[in-house]
């Protein structure tokens, strides 16, 4: 096997920008412990994605990497995973989820491994908040980094919209970016779900315009149509029945609500299969992510949280019962297209249906 270059390479430790880390794990540097916090979660998210395609590639295995939440595990767990040989790859990946839920004396367990990490793995810490203090904090910035990932400024949303939709292979037209703007404001992680949303709105079309931005963002707060495909996810009918009703009410066109159940389906059988191998959380997210860009034609990044949830829902849905639910969307499209049965009928009876 052939060591990775970022294992010879020097890594820079203490606190760093978003930008200098990009830079270091573009380059191959990669640090034995991490500790990321602040209010922007969709970035972190993102980031450890990044980390673990670069350490974990497509060798992952359950015995290479271990996710754990500080407000279920011990620290002697994640102190167990971190200290364990890795198999297939040079290092581990362990990530440690809401951090800051550690109390002093649990921190304190961290103390000596923090003092010589082990070469042979990568530690993750993410939380809301820095809850790492005094000497443990020296000694963490003296062996590993801390990363602040804040929101975007309000002054840069524009920028960030456009980029993001680039993913997509999106533009938007000069009058529907500055509603955008208004509608969306500065949470980072609910900038990245309406955008996906309006993206798969638009699933035909390379330009968003303003009509379509008021179809899918007026009150995504209050109904969405995520909201409405997780509830069927979960085999909620009386929920999904409201949400649909909620959906139409605002003048949202069928076709794109189907067209996200029609994924959401889709997904839960990538996701089942997944499952039925035994593959964990970190071999499934590289392969999702793949899969869902060739769905919804763009650069989408699904949440771990939400792959998460895929999994839970994947548990109640055989791929024979999620082969019949798309023959029924399928026979449900045609109806839409075709039928004079008025249309909100149509999706009612699919979703009594799935």
């Amino acid at each position: 096997m052939v060591f990775w270059i970022w294992c010879l390479e020097i890594i820079m430790v203490g606190s760093l920008s978003q930008q200098e880390l990009k830079k270091q794990i573009a380059a191959g540097n990669i640090a034995p412990l991490y500790y990321f916090y602040g209010e922007n979660g969709y970035l972190v998210e993102e980031t450890i994605s990044v980390l673990q395609a670069r350490l974990l590639g497509a060798a992952a295995s359950e015995f290479d990497c271990s996710s754990f939440d500080a407000e279920i595990h011990d620290p002697s767990e994640v102190l167990n995973a971190a200290q364990t040989m890795p198999l297939q790859v040079p290092k581990r990946l362990v990530v440690v989820k809401r951090a800051d839920a550690f109390t002093a004396a649990q921190w304190e367990q961290f103390h000596r491994y923090v003092t010589k990490p082990s070469t042979r793995c990568c530690l993750i810490f993410a939380a809301a908040k820095l809850s790492l203090k005094g000497k443990l904090l020296s000694l963490f910035q003296e062996h590993g980094v801390t990363v602040l990932f804040e929101n975007p400024r309000q002054e840069t949303i524009a920028t960030v919209i456009k980029a993001v939709l680039a993913g997509y292979g999106k533009k938007v037209t000069a009058d529907a970016l500055p509603a955008m703007v208004e509608m969306i404001g500065t949470d980072s992680q609910a900038i990245h779900r309406e955008l996906e949303k309006l993206a798969l709105y638009c699933a035909d079309k390379m330009m968003i315009g303003k009509e379509d931005v008021e179809a899918v963002l007026s009150g995504v707060e209050q109904q969405t149509v995520f909201q409405l495909v997780d509830a069927i996810g979960h085999g909620q009918t009386e929920t999904s029945l409201k949400l649909l009703n909620a959906l139409i009410g605002t003048g949202m066109d069928p076709l794109p609500i189907l067209g996200m159940i029609a994924r959401q389906l889709r997904l839960l059988a990538f996701t089942r299969e997944a499952v039925q191998r035994g593959d964990t959380v970190f071999q499934i997210a590289p392969a999702i992510n793949e899969f869902n860009r060739k769905l919804s034609k763009g650069k989408g990044t699904i949440p771990q949280r939400q792959i998460e949830n895929f999994m839970r829902q994947a548990k109640r849905w055989p791929l024979e019962r999620i082969g019949r639910a798309l023959e029924e969307i399928s026979l449900a499209d045609m109806r839409l297209k075709s039928s004079r049965i008025e249309k909100q009928i149509i999706l009612e009876q699919l979703i009594f249906q799935l």
